[in-house]
């Protein structure tokens, strides 16, 4: 199960979707660069990892239309939203929401992880 929940009160502000094993809870990465240096070489930038760099892309599988549109209240209304999954509680932003069939795909960006 996945739950999309506005940050304050709000008695329409919940969602709870049926994820689907296509969605994607985005790779693990550290930011970092690599620069050439003049001795043909390079260096390495390591800026350690952040939470805030994962982007998910969640499938929720056999949605109605009041659910849809549920999500889509919070995308207009919320520019911060609440993310349970499996892979903890996120803060973070919905970027997109699109009727794929009877599933509803999203595209959420982490700001933080709570727990």
């Amino acid at each position: 199960m996945i739950y999309l929940a506005a940050p304050v009160f709000d008695l329409q502000g919940m969602v709870t979707l049926s994820r689907t094993s296509l969605s994607d809870y985005g790779a693990l990465t550290r930011r970092g660069s690599r620069s050439a240096t003049l001795d043909g070489a390079a260096v390495l930038l390591d800026s350690g990892y952040s939470e805030a760099d994962r982007t998910f892309r969640i499938v929720a599988k056999g949605q109605s239309r009041e659910i849809y549109e549920a999500a889509a209240y919070l995308l207009r209304t919320y520019s911060q939203l609440l993310l349970s999954c499996p892979e903890g509680l996120f803060v973070g932003g919905l970027r997109d929401l699109r009727p794929q069939g009877a599933d509803i795909v999203f595209t959420f960006l982490v700001l933080e992880k709570l727990a």
